[in-house]
């Protein structure tokens, strides 16, 4: 895909000040001649629409163009949640970040280990959600996204078939990926809470090499975990190497890898007779499982490498192409079979 870039916006902003003394000044020091301050140079990074935002309000975005395009200058309308403020919220699934997006309605089922179940603008949008990019296609909905893994949340309302081919008319959700970074860092985090959840994880990034051709990045994560619903759990095992390779300043390669393991369970509802409304017989207790323990398992394996190719060729063209193979295996003893 060849398109217009605003490389000139993701450029370093300079702005030079001058400061000349006032003319009272300069007779004061005897001299009519002007005096000349050294320039001052106020230099700030931009941000990019796959990058860190600092905060909660992003300014650029990728997913209703394919470009990076200020959200000022998007003529649709697009709802970031950058990772400040999944990590301020503390949310625990891509459904709880959306909680308070603008037309979309998360969760609509109550809570559910195995997928994300989302609307938007009253349409199903199981099929309309994309990892950078790139349709996740499954018939019951794409299994659940490990939300430490991302970067950024993009909401696009609204018709897309024309970038993206079918979708549905409420919009689309696209989830990206953290990328390798030049400035080196490193996080460990350890969790524990409510229902024997227990949970690490690990997020560590710089350059690889002294001329910073090579960046990496590598992310992970390890929960044992309980939930509210008796007999079912929320285990996770989760990694994501990727690397980056820069030969000159207008050309990148990245490779984006993710292994991630599920063993959950099927929560069954309950009837609002017991729950919601009065019962004879007594009040049903809501962690109460109406299933057959060890029947409804979900154990789910994805597995996944893509790439991005960037180059610009000036100022205002360049080319971006993405890819990537991604498996989802069910085990066999899921009742509903391979989907």
């Amino acid at each position: 895909m060849i398109s217009q870039s605003a490389t000139r916006r993701r450029a370093p902003l300079a702005v030079a000040i001058i400061l000349a003394p006032s003319l009272a000044a300069a007779q004061i020091a005897g001299t009519d001649a002007p005096v000349i301050v050294p320039e001052v140079q106020v230099e700030a990074a931009g941000q990019t629409a796959t990058g860190p935002v600092q905060g909660f309000v992003a300014t650029e975005q990728r997913s209703a163009t394919k470009t990076d395009t200020p959200l000022l200058e998007t003529p649709q309308s697009v709802s970031v949640i950058t990772r400040d403020r999944m990590d301020a919220q503390a949310v625990r699934s891509v459904s709880e970040a959306l909680r308070y997006t603008p037309g979309v309605d998360s969760e609509a089922a109550g809570f559910d280990p195995r997928f994300d179940d989302l609307r938007i603008r009253g349409f199903d949008a199981r099929p309309s959600q994309y990892l950078d990019g790139l349709r996740l296609l499954r018939q019951f909905g794409p299994s659940s996204i490990e939300e430490y893994g991302l970067e950024r949340i993009e909401v696009v309302r609204g018709p897309s078939s024309v970038l993206y081919g079918q979708t549905t008319p409420g919009g689309l959700i696209n989830l990206v990926t953290k990328r390798p970074t030049v400035t080196p860092f490193g996080e460990v985090n350890l969790s524990a809470g409510s229902h024997d959840r227990y949970k690490g994880s690990f997020d560590l990034g710089g350059p690889l090499t002294a001329d910073g051709k090579f960046l990496y990045r590598l992310t992970g994560v390890v929960r044992n975990s309980d939930t509210q619903i008796d007999h079912v759990s929320d285990d996770r095992y989760y990694i994501a190497p990727a690397i980056t390779w820069r030969p000159d300043a207008n050309t990148s390669l990245t490779l984006l890898g993710r292994f991630q393991y599920d063993q959950g369970g099927s929560p069954i509802g309950l009837p609002s007779v017991g729950t919601l409304l009065p019962n004879r017989n007594g009040r049903i207790p809501r962690n109460r499982y109406s299933g057959e323990p060890g029947f409804n398992n979900s154990d789910v394996s994805i597995a996944a490498i893509g790439w991005e190719f960037e180059h610009r060729f000036d100022d205002t063209w360049s080319i971006l192409q993405n890819g990537r193979y991604l498996t989802d295996v069910f085990d066999k003893t899921f009742p509903m079979g391979p989907c």
